[in-house]
């Protein structure tokens, strides 16, 4: 499937690319960023090529997040099967409870229905990462109960 360039109010989403490598280096480099992420921190911009070349390589799409050209997160799906797929997100501090990532879910979620043709789309996040439990709720997720364990939550959305 090719994933399009989407545009909201304030962002442009894009696919990431090797170009972006440097970016994206410098945005998963601060630990504020990876804490709840199933990456450390990282420490050579060659892990940075890697992760994007992952991403290339899965069946989903990991969109750059720029405003005015620079990169302030990313978010998208990957493990797409039987119609469902799982979202996954960050954004850089300095741009923290301004709704950017809301916007940007928006419009993802938006996509993965209507484009896609997902049924259901699933995040999976640490349970005390009490930030992006919220604006999952917020977004209409919904706890369940049935994969959470010790460490994560799950909440899903249905079509």
């Amino acid at each position: 499937m090719e994933y399009p360039e989407i545009r909201t109010k304030r962002l442009h989403l894009r696919e990431l690319t090797l170009d972006d490598s440097a970016a994206l280096f410098v945005h998963f480099s601060d630990p504020d960023v990876t804490r709840f992420m199933d990456i450390d921190e990282l420490a050579v911009e060659q892990e940075a090529i890697n992760i994007i070349n992952w991403h290339a390589k899965d069946s989903g799409c990991r969109w750059g997040m720029f405003i005015e050209g620079k990169l302030i997160g990313t978010c998208g799906y990957h493990r797409l099967q039987n119609n469902q797929a799982e979202m996954g997100y960050d954004l850089a501090k300095a741009y923290w409870g301004q709704g950017y990532m809301k916007e940007s879910l928006e419009a993802i979620i938006d996509f993965g229905f209507n484009t896609m043709q997902l049924g259901m789309i699933e995040a999976e996040v640490e349970s005390d990462n009490a930030r992006s439990i919220g604006l999952l709720k917020r977004l209409g997720f919904v706890y369940d109960l049935s994969r959470a364990d010790e460490e994560f939550d799950w909440y899903v959305l249905s079509r």
